[in-house]
């Protein structure tokens, strides 16, 4: 046993009384700061994930995650979903996801934490091109945040990661090391970091008030100038989507992949649009032959733009009506066989989708 003189009790409670009081101010401001924002590169993962482990700790059963970029982020309306089929889903997904790091996420975190029957994963050529910087940058950013090295990594890792979500202090304390950026009001910097740009209700729900479409130039020549220039697809991300079916499998977890609803604005801002078209298709009929899973044709499912926000998200009526389809048609997609599907909508007067068999993913 230490002994401690009448200064070493000084300076030992003298400590604790220290660490006691940067607990408590932690906790005092906590209500006004965001989720440690330098533990994932983006805030809407570290939300997310919170929910998710709030859901397993409360002992909710999860049947189907959504999972992929910010196209299915706000592209698919788990409430909805869960009021029609009567299960629960859950929407995963997040902004500047990659199909390798929506793999990552999907296969080391939320898959092994919800444990759903069925994975539903959103593609489209951004997802699956090996060529865009974005693609790459955001990748590097997830797979060496702390956040992903604390769920995958050693147990002493994981510990840290635990003591996290008890203490306040650790848990923001990346986030303390620069207070000007954290409590700035302005700023690109303060607002990459700390403000959450979507708000995210139950289930993973991005919560938005409907909008009117918008294809701004500085959107599509970000699409064009870092994602689609030089557009080859087939590689690692591809092979990260075939990973993952092989993965799920194992698991006895089904993958339904969809190809996301866009406009012909997106489809611009690529140098070879109708080139584009026919690979990715390819790949998408080679992942149907090769790994089993059902894919989803919904590019062309809306004739217009007044269901989306801009050229890759729907906006609150059309996720909704998308929603709906998948639930209404929920038991022939998840039939054992795979299948391939197209999805066609009518916008006149209230918003209706449909889903039909296809032989192949059509090119147009």
């Amino acid at each position: 046993m230490i002994k401690l003189n009448r200064p070493g009790y000084v300076t030992f409670f003298s400590f604790a009384s220290v660490l006691v009081l940067v607990e408590a101010l932690s906790r005092f401001v906590s209500p006004s700061l965001p989720v440690d924002p330098g533990k994932w590169p983006r805030i809407e993962i570290a939300q997310k994930l919170d929910q998710m482990r709030t859901y397993v700790n409360d002992r909710e059963e999860v049947d189907v995650v959504f999972a992929g970029s910010s196209m299915v982020a706000g592209g698919f309306d788990p409430l909805e979903f869960n009021t029609v089929t009567g299960l629960k889903a859950y929407n995963a997904a997040f902004a500047g996801s990659t199909m390798k790091s929506t793999a990552l996420w999907v296969r080391d975190v939320v898959e092994p934490l919800m444990e759903p029957e069925v994975v539903v994963v959103g593609v489209q050529t951004r997802e699956l091109s090996d060529t865009g910087s974005k693609n790459d940058i955001m990748n590097e950013k997830f797979v060496s945040s702390p956040g992903y090295k604390e769920s995958t990594s050693s147990v002493g890792s994981q510990l840290a990661g635990s003591l996290e979500r008890i203490s306040y202090f650790l848990r923001y304390r990346r986030a303390f090391r620069t207070p000007s950026v954290l409590f700035a009001a302005d700023g690109k910097e303060a607002l990459q970091n700390t403000r959450v740009r979507q708000e995210i209700g139950p289930w993973g729900t991005r919560i938005v008030e409907p909008g009117e479409y918008r294809a701004t130039d500085k959107f599509l020549s970000g699409l064009r100038d870092k994602t689609f220039e030089d557009l080859e697809m087939g590689g690692e991300e591809y092979e990260s989507l075939v990973n993952l079916a092989a993965d799920l499998e194992e698991r006895d977890v089904r993958l339904v992949v969809v190809s996301m609803s866009v406009t012909d604005d997106y489809w611009a801002t690529h140098e070879d649009p109708e080139g584009a078209k026919d690979e990715y298709h390819r790949l998408l009929d080679r992942l149907v032959d090769g790994s089993g899973v059902t894919v989803i044709d919904a590019e062309d499912a809306f004739s217009t733009t007044s269901v989306f926000r801009d050229p890759v998200h729907l906006d609150v009526a059309g996720r909704a009506a998308f929603s709906e389809m998948l639930a209404l048609r929920w038991d022939s997609i998840t039939d054992p066989e795979p299948s391939r599907y197209t999805v066609a909508c009518e916008v006149e007067g209230s918003i209706s989708c449909g889903l039909s068999p296809a032989d192949a993913i059509a090119s147009n």
